[in-house]
């Protein structure tokens, strides 16, 4: 399912952004599509040793919030073109942040063409997600920096005229699970 995201501040630096999204058995499965004029964006050298890492959304990075859409909880997931990566679990809106027990990094690899389209492919690990939810409420989101140090956010919605990729409000896509 190709889904588009939309820009809180459009820039003409990107064209456009797209997550294809799946959910088979225990793997959510994302593969961000950008088209963007990648030269004049901070677009991070790939990590020598990738690792779990704060902070990645200060600059490039592509997110995704998951959650039941019957709970109050909810992980985020961060990505960084380098390959750094993090997860968290939150309680509620931005409360009891603490490291993800509910989802891992299974794999991930950045594919460049030319210098305009990249493609950045994530595989998470969400044991016990499909026995618990028939269904999974996902939030997608990204924080695209250019050469300026100017961040360029971009999710499935925004609301309430800032860029608050945790509010429940802007995890508006729901997924079932699929066949492997």
């Amino acid at each position: 399912m190709l889904i588009a995201l939309h820009a809180f501040s459009p820039t003409s630096l990107i064209q456009s952004l797209h997550c294809d999204v799946r959910w088979t058995q225990q793997k959510l499965q994302l593969e961000y599509q950008l088209v963007a004029e990648r030269a004049a964006l901070n677009w991070p050298a790939p990590a020598a040793n990738p690792q779990r890492r704060m902070a990645l959304w200060e600059h490039t990075c592509f997110e995704c919030f998951v959650a039941d859409p019957t709970a109050t909880g909810y992980t985020e997931v961060n990505v960084a073109p380098s390959g750094d990566w993090n997860c968290f679990d939150f309680q509620a809106y931005r409360l009891g942040m603490q490291a993800s027990s509910r989802a891992s990094l299974h794999s991930m690899s950045v594919k460049l063409d030319g210098e305009q389209q990249a493609w950045i492919h994530v595989e998470l690990d969400l044991p016990g997600w499909s026995e618990r939810a028939g269904s999974l409420q996902l939030g997608l989101s990204a924080v695209i920096e250019d050469n300026q140090g100017q961040r360029h956010y971009y999710a499935l919605r925004h609301i309430d005229g800032n860029p608050d990729f945790h509010h429940r409000d802007t995890h508006i896509l729901t997924i079932t699970r699929g066949i492997e």
